[in-house]
C-alpha cells in the first residue's frame, strides 16, 4: 500500500473515531451537535478531507437514523433492543457508510467499522458488526421495508426516516403524497451559505474576494445576501474576508426567518433563544443597525460565541444581553 493511502485511510479512521465520540456525547449529555462539532471546528490535526468526512457521518446518520435503526433491529437476530449504545452507533456509522456513501468502498466501511467495534467492544461484538453489515450490503435492494402501497406512514418513517408523529400529521394535513414530497425534500442536503455582512460589504464585492482565492461560490436566487459555496472548503473560518466581518455562515432557512419578522430601523426586539446569534445579528443588519436588540440566551458559552460574532461584525445594535449566570454586556465596539 502506498504511503499516501496509508495516511489517507489514516485520517478517516481518525475521523471516524471522532464522529462516534461526538455522537456518544450528543445522545449522553443532550449537548447539541453543532456545539460538539463547533469544538473540533479549530483543531489543527483535522484536515479538510477528515473534517468534511466528520460532519458527513455526524449529520448522515442523525438525517436517516430511522432508516438505519430499522435495518438493525431487522438483521440483529437476538433482542436488537439490548444492543449497548456504543455498538448500536458504530452499527448507524458503518450502514450509514455502506449504503449512503458512494465513495466509500464497501471492504473499506466494512473493514473500518469491525476495527471500532474491536475498540469498543469485544470479539463477540466485532462479529456481530461483521455479520449485520455484510448481510445489509447482500439485502440492499430487497430490505422489506414497509411498503408504500399499504403503509404510506410506516414507508415514510422508515425509508424518509422521519418521526412517526410528524409524519402523520402531515398526512392528516396534506395527503400522503404530498408529505411524501415534504420528507423527500427535508432529506436533500442544503447548500452551504453565507450571508453576507451588509453593514460591511455587499454580496457582488463578497463573492469577487471568494472567486479571487479560488472558492467556487454563487449567488443565490433566494435571498439578495445569501452566497452559495459549491464545495466544502474546509475550516469556514479561514475563508476570506471572515476576520473582517464580511460574512456570517448561517443556513438559508434561517435567513428567512428574519425576513418574515421584517426589522426596520428603530425596532425593539427581543431574542429570547438568540445564541450563537445567526438571526439575532440579521435583524442587526435589515435594521441597518438603528435599533435596540435586547439578545438572551441560557447558555453561558454560547453567549460568548454571540458576543465574539457581535465584534467581528461589527454590530452595535444588540445593546444588552443575559442569560442563567452570564451578566449583561453592551454590543457596542
Amino acid at each position: 500500500m502506498a504511503p499516501q493511502q496509508k495516511a489517507s485511510e489514516s485520517r478517516e479512521r481518525g475521523a471516524r473515531t471522532l464522529a462516534l465520540a461526538l455522537l456518544l456525547d450528543r445522545e449522553r449529555k443532550r449537548i447539541p451537535l453543532d456545539r460538539l462539532l463547533h469544538r473540533v471546528q479549530d483543531q489543527a490535526s483535522l484536515a479538510p478531507a477528515e473534517r468534511a468526512l466528520l460532519h458527513e457521518l455526524v449529520y448522515g446518520v442523525y438525517r436517516w437514523r430511522n432508516r438505519l435503526d430499522w435495518i438493525i433491529d431487522h438483521l440483529v437476530e437476538k433482542r436488537p433492543e439490548k444492543l449497548p449504545l456504543s455498538i448500536r452507533y458504530i452499527l448507524r456509522l458503518g450502514l450509514y457508510q455502506l449504503l449512503f456513501l458512494e465513495r466509500i468502498p464497501p471492504f473499506a466501511a466494512v473493514h473500518e467499522t469491525v476495527e471500532l467495534a474491536k475498540r469498543f467492544g469485544h470479539r463477540g461484538t466485532a462479529n456481530l458488526v461483521n455479520g449485520v453489515l455484510r448481510e445489509a450490503y447482500r439485502q440492499r435492494s430487497d430490505l422489506p421495508y414497509p411498503p408504500w402501497d399499504r403503509d404510506p406512514i410506516g414507508y415514510l418513517t422508515v425509508v424518509e426516516s422521519h418521526p412517526r408523529w410528524m409524519v402523520e400529521r402531515w398526512v392528516a394535513t396534506w395527503g400522503v403524497e404530498r408529505a411524501r414530497q415534504i420528507c423527500e425534500a427535508n432529506n436533500r442536503r442544503p447548500p452551504l451559505t453565507l450571508r453576507t455582512n451588509t453593514l460591511r460589504t455587499t454580496r457582488t464585492a463578497l463573492l469577487q474576494l471568494l472567486q479571487e482565492a479560488g472558492i467556487a461560490a454563487t449567488p443565490s436566487p433566494l435571498l439578495p445576501e445569501s452566497i452559495r459555496l459549491l464545495e466544502h472548503p474546509g475550516l469556514l473560518t479561514s475563508l476570506p474576508g471572515y476576520s473582517q466581518g464580511w460574512f456570517q455562515v448561517q443556513d438559508e432557512g434561517a435567513m428567512l426567518v428574519s425576513y418574515l419578522l421584517a426589522p426596520y430601523p428603530g425596532n425593539c426586539l427581543l431574542d429570547a433563544c438568540a445564541a450563537p446569534g445567526g438571526k439575532t445579528t440579521h435583524c442587526a443588519a435589515l435594521s441597518q443597525d438603528q435599533g435596540i436588540i435586547i439578545a438572551l440566551d441560557r447558555s453561558r458559552k454560547r453567549l460568548y460565541r454571540l458576543q465574539e460574532n457581535c465584534r467581528r461584525l461589527g454590530i452595535r445594535s444588540i445593546h444588552r444581553t443575559g442569560g442563567c449566570r452570564s451578566p449583561p454586556f453592551r454590543s457596542s465596539l
